[in-house]
């Protein structure tokens, strides 16, 4: 999306498994990783060879890829717009999960927005998180009464694009 309205982004993908950072940095999956994708959308973000399906190039730029672990990764001091984590937390103790999420609180950028798993759902998230739901997804931003949720952070309220690079995590 961003490269279809040719915006600046920097989006950094972490895991634990080596393995799937490489399988990661190399874009290469079988069909059925892309079985929910129209063939319009096949064909628009995938080259086809010998049963594989490679990410085009230029929908790899400005991406990276580590491998670590996330209490290593949050304990930076970058910011982030959007920052999605999905099906990490169910390896931590109650205690860890709150700590994570108020260090994913604390760099996320004052406009940004946390997208967790579909059904995770964890009893500080209220606390210390605005929601919305749109479209069966529950957007999470950080707690601040006076602020109305923009989903789509890109945009100023007369849907301008935003002159700025957009850096995203994922977790």
């Amino acid at each position: 999306m961003l490269n279809d309205i040719k915006k600046n982004y920097y989006i950094l993908g972490v895991d634990a498994s080596r393995e799937r950072i490489i399988q990661a940095k190399e874009g290469k999956y079988k069909h059925w990783s892309i079985r929910h994708l129209s063939s319009t959308e096949i064909n628009k973000y995938f080259e086809v060879k010998n049963n594989f399906y490679y990410v085009k190039d230029e929908y790899k730029k400005n991406v990276e890829f580590k491998t670590d672990n996330i209490t290593n990764t949050i304990k930076t001091n970058d910011k982030y717009d959007i920052i999605i984590i999905r099906r990490v937390l169910i390896y931590f103790n109650n205690e860890q999960i709150i700590k994570i999420l108020r260090s994913l609180n604390r760099i996320l950028n004052n406009d940004g927005i946390l997208i967790l798993g579909h059904g995770e759902f964890y009893p500080i998230l209220p606390e210390i998180f605005n929601f919305e739901i749109e479209n069966k997804i529950v957007i999470w931003k950080k707690y601040n009464k006076s602020n109305s949720i923009n989903i789509f952070p890109f945009k100023d309220e007369k849907n301008n694009i935003l002159k700025k690079i957009f850096p995203i995590l994922i977790l």
